[in-house]
């Protein structure tokens, strides 16, 4: 039986992000919705309505030499892949090594518009 090395575009899901000066360790999609449940009369649910739908993205990032680490700023903006997301929490771990950063960003376009 032969065995066949494949390209990775082969069994690759959604790929590794990237992003400029850091080291991308691990990288996670989300859907972060506004809705509300409305009942009836009675009580009995009767249907969700969906106010806006936006991606999560959660990054793991290690600094490479030369990057300036305060990069990242809660409450501020970073621009991905021409999306502009909102900077919802900062993780900043110094390390004997490099500077080590966890960060979660909202989009701030909304996909269901």
């Amino acid at each position: 039986m032969a065995t066949e090395q494949l390209p990775a575009s082969q069994y690759e899901v959604g790929g590794q992000e990237t992003v400029s000066g850091w080291v991308v360790t691990e990288n996670g999609w989300s859907f972060e919705e506004d809705s509300e449940a409305h009942q009836d009369a009675a009580g009995q649910h009767k249907c969700d309505i969906t106010y806006s739908r936006r991606k999560v993205l959660s990054l793991s990032l290690k600094a490479e030499n030369g990057t300036t680490v305060d990069t990242f700023d809660e409450g501020g903006t970073y621009t991905h892949d021409a999306v502009a997301y909102k900077i919802r929490s900062v993780n900043r771990r110094n390390t004997r090594g490099p500077v080590e950063v966890d960060l979660e960003l909202i989009s701030q376009v909304d996909l269901l518009a």
